[in-house]
C-alpha cells in the first residue's frame, strides 16, 4: 500500500492496462489541480515510453526535452560576481563573457559600485555594497576573456562623490 494525500491506494495491478488507467487518472488529477504546476516545476519535461515484448520490458531511447510554456519575466544577465575583502583592499570579480570593455559602466563611491552595460546580449545594472569602505580614486580595473577585476584601496574617508571608473 502506499499514501497518498487522499488516503491509501492499492498500487496492486492484475495487467498494464489498469496500471496505466491508475496512472492517466493520477496525471489528470494532477494536472486539473495544478499541483505538479507550482514554482518548483522546472521549463522542461523528459518522456519515456516502456514497451512489453516476450514479458520483458523494452525501453526504448530517451525523447528529447518538450518545452513547457510558462510565463517567464524579462530575461537579464546575471553575472557571477565575486568581492574579496582583504587586508589593504577589496577585489570585486565578475564573470562577463562577450562584453567589451567599451560597452561597460562603471560608478564607485566609498561605499558602493554601480555595474551597467546596455550592450546588445548584455543588458545589465547591478548596484553592490562594498564589505568596507574604499577609496573609489585609487582602482585598477581591467578585463580580459570576460572576467572583469576592479580592485579598490580600503579607506575610512573615500570619497562620496561618485566616480566613473575607467577599464584597462
Amino acid at each position: 500500500m502506499a499514501k497518498r494525500k487522499g488516503g491509501d491506494i492499492n498500487v496492486n495491478f492484475d495487467n498494464i492496462e489498469d496500471m496505466n488507467k491508475f496512472i492517466n487518472k493520477v496525471v489528470n488529477e494532477l494536472l486539473s489541480n495544478n499541483s505538479i504546476l507550482d514554482s518548483e516545476a522546472s521549463n522542461s519535461a523528459y518522456g519515456f515510453s516502456i514497451k512489453i515484448e516476450q514479458n520483458r520490458p523494452q525501453v526504448p531511447q530517451q525523447r528529447p526535452p518538450l518545452a513547457i510554456q510558462q510565463p517567464r519575466a524579462a530575461e537579464k544577465n546575471e553575472p557571477l560576481i565575486d568581492i574579496i575583502d582583504n587586508k589593504e583592499n577589496v577585489v570585486m570579480i565578475m564573470m562577463m563573457p562577450g562584453l567589451k570593455k567599451e560597452l561597460l559602466n562603471i560608478f564607485a563611491d566609498n561605499r558602493t559600485v554601480l555595474i551597467n552595460s546596455n550592450a546588445p546580449g548584455w543588458v545589465y545594472s547591478k548596484h553592490l555594497t562594498m564589505p568596507e569602505g574604499i577609496d573609489p580614486k585609487s582602482y585598477n580595473a581591467k578585463i580580459h576573456n570576460g572576467v572583469l577585476e576592479v580592485t579598490f584601496a580600503k579607506s575610512s574617508r573615500g570619497s562620496h562623490n561618485q566616480v566613473r571608473l575607467n577599464i584597462n
